[in-house]
């Protein structure tokens, strides 16, 4: 009697045991690409191919300028042109267009960037100083609406460049991508107070503050990215702390998602200043997404979120801090490294609920709104970008292997105090 009752509690001891040490494994490891059923990876592959096509559809192939947006065929922007350059080498490596097709299209690009001194007829995209207009005729290259010598679109074009010319290293393109970033005097943007533009206190220009760290032409000095980091303000949203440009309710998913896209903070560590980029971007994303379902229970979303600069009923929305129910699918997708136990769930949630309304030749829409019954079809290429970027480094750290083994890039990051972890 007394030895059934003994093997009765090893039985339940056994059991319990075993239970605690299957929750302990699940909450350690952390769910990957390989995780993920045939059928989800269907799916992300189809979004991820669908949102590629843009780039190379949506492009002029006589220069390679691509669109701002779908609807807009005259206007390239040239952050889009960056993300596309990276679009491009992973639609190469994944087999949708071939290794000739894919050179070819990167070097007539980067071609259109760079003036050589010595035949003044080459092609060449309007700036100055090295940078370049945001917004560009898809035809001439000529400065469209005005617009700005942008050190944030420059230096999304810079980022796609190096990761293509770090991808075709060896050819013309590596020498191309060399001399267009060489040629950015990013020195020409620094105000009296050493910072880029009055830019400081966490944004997506922490990337543009790295790159110009890294120039071996006209560098920053290290003081304007400590000028940058010394005005970092904190917030705390639903016992998440996390950085804001200025400390407010303005977390959206584009500040953390455009910078993660080359960057892979997890394999990073702050020594200088000890603040955990990687978590930071983990908590503000979870932050969006609570925001979200907090502010959308009118609307019926369910488990849908993603709150970023994007189309809105009223037109383009970008800095706004309040969110009025405009759901973007790449706010959504483009966090799959950082939370894909709520992305996945909610992907197929959308896809499911919304494909009449929100999916067309490039995957999903750019935005909706439910409850102003708003389905525009229309796509903007970096938005575009984020979502083949991002799922590509969710699947196989694509991106981040290559940028991040640039000499420029790792220079960048010595001087900003960074050390990798492996």
């Amino acid at each position: 009697m007394k030895i059934n009752r003994i093997l009765g509690l090893l039985i339940i001891l056994i059991f319990f045991y075993t239970i605690n040490l299957y929750a302990l494994e699940n909450v350690m490891t952390k769910i990957s690409w390989q995780h993920l059923s045939n059928s989800e990876k269907q799916l992300f592959e189809s979004i991820q191919y669908r949102a590629f096509r843009f780039f190379w559809d949506e492009a002029n192939p006589k220069n390679g300028l691509i669109q701002d947006r779908m609807t807009n065929k005259t206007v390239s922007s040239i952050a889009s042109v960056g993300f596309g350059l990276s679009a491009i080498c992973v639609a190469e490596k994944n087999g949708w267009i071939n290794k000739s097709e894919a050179y070819n299209r990167v070097l007539i690009t980067l071609n259109s960037f760079y003036k050589d001194p010595k035949n003044r007829k080459d092609f060449v995209v309007e700036g100055e100083n090295g940078f370049f207009y945001h917004f560009v005729n898809t035809e001439t290259g000529k400065r469209e609406w005005n617009s700005e010598n942008s050190l944030i679109d420059s230096s999304i074009l810079f980022a796609g460049i190096l990761h293509a010319g770090e991808y075709f290293k060896g050819t013309e393109v590596e020498k191309l991508a060399e001399r267009i970033y060489r040629n950015a005097n990013w020195q020409s943007f620094l105000v009296e107070d050493k910072s880029l533009e009055h830019w400081y206190g966490y944004n997506e220009y922490i990337l543009a503050y790295l790159m110009a760290l890294g120039s071996p032409t006209y560098p920053i000095p290290v003081e304007s990215f400590d000028r940058y980091v010394a005005n970092y303000k904190w917030i705390n949203f639903d016992n998440l702390t996390f950085l804001t440009p200025d400390g407010d309710n303005r977390f959206l998913a584009y500040l953390y998602q455009f910078p993660y896209d080359w960057i892979n903070w997890e394999n990073l560590r702050d020594a200088k200043y000890d603040v955990d980029y990687y978590n930071n971007a983990q908590n503000a994303l979870e932050a969006n997404r609570r925001y979200c379902l907090i502010n959308a229970r009118e609307f019926e979303y369910g488990i849908l979120w993603g709150w970023t600069a994007s189309d809105g009923p009223k037109g383009y929305q970008g800095y706004g801090d309040t969110f009025n129910g405009t759901l973007a699918p790449s706010a959504l997708i483009a966090s799959i490294s950082l939370h894909p136990d709520n992305v996945v769930p909610s992907t197929i949630s959308l896809y499911q609920q919304y494909y009449e309304k929100i999916w067309g030749k490039y995957g999903f829409i750019n935005a909706f709104n439910i409850k102003e019954n708003w389905y525009p079809l229309d796509y903007i290429g970096i938005d575009q970008g984020n979502i083949v970027l991002a799922i590509e480094n969710f699947k196989s750290e694509f991106i981040w292997n290559n940028f991040m083994s640039n000499k420029y890039i790792v220079e960048a990051l010595r001087k900003a105090g960074f050390l990798f972890l492996k």
